[in-house]
This record gives C-alpha cells, structure tokens and sequence, in this order.
C-alpha cells in the first residue's frame, strides 16, 4: 500500500500499544506547559524593561498598562525588584520543562524505536516456513535496520510538534505586542520554508527511494561477502565485491548527506532576514514614536520572540525534511511490522499424541498456483518406531518431502495425518513438538558447546548430563572434551573452526539431547567420513524402537539399517526398496 509522509507516521503511530499512546498524549501536555512557559517568560520580557527603564513612564505604556491592569505589585519603588523576580522565576521555569521535554521526547521517540524493532522481530520470528524461504533474509535485517533511522525520524517530528505549539503562542503573543510586523515576519520567514520545501520535494522523495533500497542493498551485499569469502579468497574476487559495495555505499551517502544538508541551510537565510526584519522595525518605530523609551521594551519583546520562534520554525523544517527524505524508510517499517501472526495457537501447545502411523494421502505439493508442482500424488505410511529412508537425486522432492512430514509446509490438496487425525491447525503445530531434526546445513550460534547442543535452552536450565550423553551417542564428545574448556568452550560464529563432519555430529547431539519421538536426519552424515558414519548409525541403530526414525540420504549404504527406503523421482515415489535393502 502507498502512504503518503503523514498518513505512514499515523499508520505506525496507531500499530503502537495503548501505553505508548498515553505516553504521546502525556507528552503533548508536556509540550503545551512547556510552550505556556515560552509565553509567560517571553510576555514578561515588555514590563520587565519598561520597569527597568523607568517605572512611571511604564504604565502608561498600552502593552503594560494591559498586563497589569488586574495584578497588584504594590508601589512603584519595589516595581523593579519584584519584576526581576517575576522574570527570572519565569525563565528558570522556562528552562526546566523545555529540559524534561528533552528527556521525555528522547525517551519516548528510542522507547517507541525499541518497541517497533522487537514487534518486527517477533513478527518474522512466528511467520510460517513458507514465507521464510520465500524472501531473502536480507529483506528483514534491513528492515531491522531501518528503525535506527524511523527514531530520529520520530524524535524530529516530535520536536516538530512541540515546536509548532510554540511557535503559535510566540506568534499570538508578538501579534499582541505589534500586530502589523508579526504579520509580515510570517509571511516572510514562513514564505521562505514554503518555497524551499516545494523546491526540495522531488529531490526528497526520490532520495527517500534510494536510502530504502541502499540499505537493503548494503546488507544483501555484506551477506553474500562473508558468507562465500573462501571462494573469493581463492578466485581473488575481491575487488568484485568492494565495487559493488562501494557503488551501493556511495548512493546512499550522497542521498543522506543531501537530506543533511537540506535540513540546516534555511536557518541562515531565515536568520539573516529575520535580524533585518527586526532593525528596520526598529528604524520605524524610533522615528515614529516620541522617545526611545516606549519602544525599546516592544523591541526586546520582538528580539526575543524572534530569538525563541527561529530554532523553532528550523525544527519544524528538519522534522518535514527528514520524514520527506526517509519515507520510503517508514513504509518499510510499516510493512514489516504489520506481518499477520497467528500467535495464540502456538501457546500451551503439547505433543501430539503419536501411537501407530503417519500416513500421506494423495498428498501434491507446490508453492503456490503459479509454480510447477513439486509432489505428486504421494502415499505412504510410516508406522512408529519404523526406521525409513528416502533416496532419490537433487530435486527429486526429498526436502520437501521432510519439510511436509515437519510440518513445515502444507500440502496443496490430500492430507497428512498422525493416527488418522489430520495435521491441520493447531494438529500440525502440536505434531512438531514431537520432532527432532538434523538438517545438513546446521546453523551453530556463537556460545558453548553445551548451548549449541542443548539449542534454545536457558543456561540455568540444561541437563549437562544429558548434554554429554548426546554427545556421546553423536561421537563429539572426545573431541569436545580435549578443546579448549571443554563443554564450556565457545564453538565460534557458525562453528567456522570446525570441520563439517564435527558441525555435523554438533547437529546430531542437538536433536538426541530433545529426546523427542520423533528423529529425522536430513543427509545429516554427508559430512562424515565412512568409519564415522558407521559409528553414528550403529549409535543411531541402538535408539529405542519407540522412536521413529526418518532419514534422508545419498548413499544406499547409510540407508542399509532402514525398514523401509524410498526411491524418489520427479515429485515422485518411484520404488519402495525394502526388500532390495534386507537382502544385502
């Protein structure tokens, strides 16, 4: 959906918790008592120099005389003190809500970053299988990232807002004080950010499109570096890689850079005007009133006020600027975090119960009406405690296979079924809890041996002893034991100091330590050498025949301990091998 600068920040606003949205109401009061505090300080500032100068002569000035028609300050004599105070208390007032404005609109604009980054994650986080492997992960890690700049986007607009307040007060005052000169200080300076802001529009809103797509592209580019660097490493690509960093990298500075210099550039012209504004207001009002006295409090006033609306009018600017010039960020933001997510069923979720078959019935898959079918017309049963393999060359549907009996997937039309109940709903997520999957790829997270194998486990709460009876039936725990601190040494980032086959044995003590119902090993030995394998099989071969073991592979040989073994071929079962197995 296309949203337009306001109305995006208003989606996302209105995707904010209850909470926050009291804190933003709690925090537009602040801003109102904070512009009232501008006011009251820059209102004083006219009797305060008229007492100055001469007391007397200040009530028969009209803007006094107005003021302090219904206050009682006593005699003249102690005006001036009196009036001191009264500014001084009014400018510490002043000073002290524009400060805890500061720390409520930061708090608030980071509060409401950190809030939107966790909901993205969660978000993701609970998306089904299929949506995963349907976008780059790039995609979401630069949505993540892009609400580092959506807060200073915020925290400007929420400047922007207190600053309007402000500016409004200041200008009803200022017109109260000189009606003929504030009207043309906001024709002039406002007609001044009007004219920028229409000239800098296109450039904004095509810079918007650039720092979107730049900061994806920077990702995909990291990602896909370090991710294939041995072969880089070997072929000497480097320099392939750096060009293509380096022409993303330099599109999204020069955008940024422009959108930075935007911001700041009118206040120099705005400044400039306004202090002549000011002088030839002072010229007039000289020659045109009898003495200086009766002017020079009108003029603090308008100095003042001048001194006090600019930074504010700067702030509105930068706010629209940076929001014109990132929108494309927020629409970004926006999509990510309003991912449907259907969280409730996935709460008190127990094991399915699992006594006597899984059963695919006519069961076709593909990916979605536009694409080839992958499966087609798919039966068989697997009984529990079965131990059964399937075979068949790259592409021949084995993973997808594995992925549907997960219930990772859903098929386009037949069923998949746990002791005949269908694994639809709440069913499938409850059929997972009993499953324990070795894939071949196996993602290791930069901690202990002990919390790769006990995967997603609190520290507190792993079984060390289970964890080195995993470890033991995997054939990893030699090896762990004489690494450095053992079971509490750190595997690395994606376990890269390991060999695969050591990753490989790391994966497969992870899925023993579950001791779910259920072991699936998707070529989960191709990084084995043959003595090792043999060694992890005849420990897989020993398991409990209440557990049921499904196993993808290449070799027949790995296969040689299974029940029953699938042949697949185009989507298709081909051959069921069992006997050809029992006879070797």
């Amino acid at each position: 959906m296309k949203y337009k600068s306001i109305q995006a920040v208003k989606v996302l606003i209105g995707q904010l918790p209850s909470r926050r949205k009291r804190h933003l109401a709690l925090l537009a009061l602040l801003m109102l008592t904070g512009a009232l505090a501008e006011i009251v300080s820059l209102g004083l500032i006219v009797p305060f120099l008229a007492f100055l100068i001469d007391p007397l002569q200040a009530l028969e000035v009209p803007v006094v005389a107005r003021i302090l028609e219904n206050i009682d300050l006593g005699d003249t004599n102690s005006l001036r003190w009196k009036f001191t105070l009264f500014f001084g208390i009014a400018a510490l007032v002043s000073g002290g809500v524009r400060l805890v404005l500061i720390v409520a609109t930061a708090r608030i604009a980071f509060g409401i970053g950190f809030e939107i980054g966790s909901e993205i994650y969660r978000q993701t986080m609970y998306q089904p299988y299929s949506v995963h492997i349907s976008r780059s992960s790039s995609e979401v890690i630069g949505g993540l990232d892009k609400v580092e700049p959506l807060v200073w986007i915020l925290y400007g607009l929420l400047n922007a807002a207190s600053a309007i307040l402000v500016s409004v007060l200041i200008l009803v005052t200022l017109i109260i004080i000189s009606p003929a000169f504030t009207a043309f200080t906001i024709v002039a300076l406002g007609g001044v950010y009007a004219s920028l802001m229409r000239i800098m529009k296109k450039r904004l809103e095509m810079n918007a499109k650039t720092i979107s797509q730049a900061l994806s592209e920077r990702i995909k580019i990291t990602q896909e570096g370090l991710g294939s660097i041995r072969d880089i490493l070997l072929d000497h690509s480097q320099q392939y890689f750096i060009n293509r960093f380096s022409e993303s990298e330099k599109k999204f500075r020069m955008a940024q850079a422009f959108n930075w210099m935007v911001g700041p550039s009118p206040r120099f012209i705005v400044e400039a005007l306004g202090m002549v504004l000011i002088a030839g207001f002072a010229y007039m009002s000289v020659t045109a009133a009898d003495g200086l006295t009766a002017v020079i409090p009108a003029l603090g006033a308008m100095a003042l006020g001048a001194q006090r609306l600019l930074p504010n009018l700067q702030s509105m600017y930068i706010g629209v600027t940076n929001l014109r010039g990132q929108e494309q960020t927020v629409i970004d933001v926006i999509a990510l975090s309003n991912q449907p997510v259907d969280e409730e069923s996935q709460k008190n979720l127990n094991p399915l119960k699992f006594d006597h078959s899984l059963d695919f019935e006519n069961v076709d898959f593909r990916f979605d009406s536009n694409s080839p079918m992958i499966l087609n017309g798919f039966n068989f049963s697997i009984d529990k405690g079965d131990r059964v393999g399937f075979m068949g060359p790259t592409g021949s549907g084995k993973s997808t296979t594995i992925d549907l009996l997960m219930g990772l997937l859903e098929p386009s039309s037949g069923q998949i079924s746990v002791d005949k109940k269908p694994l639809i709903g709440k069913a499938r997520l409850e059929w997972q809890k009993n499953i324990a999957h070795v894939p071949q790829d196996l993602y290791l997270i930069d901690a202990t041996f002990t919390e790769n194998i006990a995967f997603c486990v609190p520290p507190s709460e792993i079984d060390l002893e289970r964890v080195k009876q995993a470890a033991k039936s995997a054939h990893i725990h030699d090896f762990i034991i004489n690494s450095q601190d053992g079971y509490q040494g750190l595997v690395g980032e994606r376990g890269i100091q390991l060999s695969g086959g050591q990753r490989q044995r790391i994966g497969i003590a992870r899925a023993l330590y579950k001791r779910t119902s259920v072991l699936v090993f998707d070529e989960a030995t191709s990084a084995l050498d043959s003595e090792t394998e043999a060694a992890v099989m005849l420990s897989v071969g020993k398991i409990d025949r209440d557990i049921t073991i499904i196993m993808i592979a290449h070799r027949l040989s790995t296969l040689k301990h299974c029940d029953r073994i699938y042949q697949l071929e185009h989507g298709k079962i081909t051959e069921n091998m069992e006997e050809t197995v029992l006879t070797q």
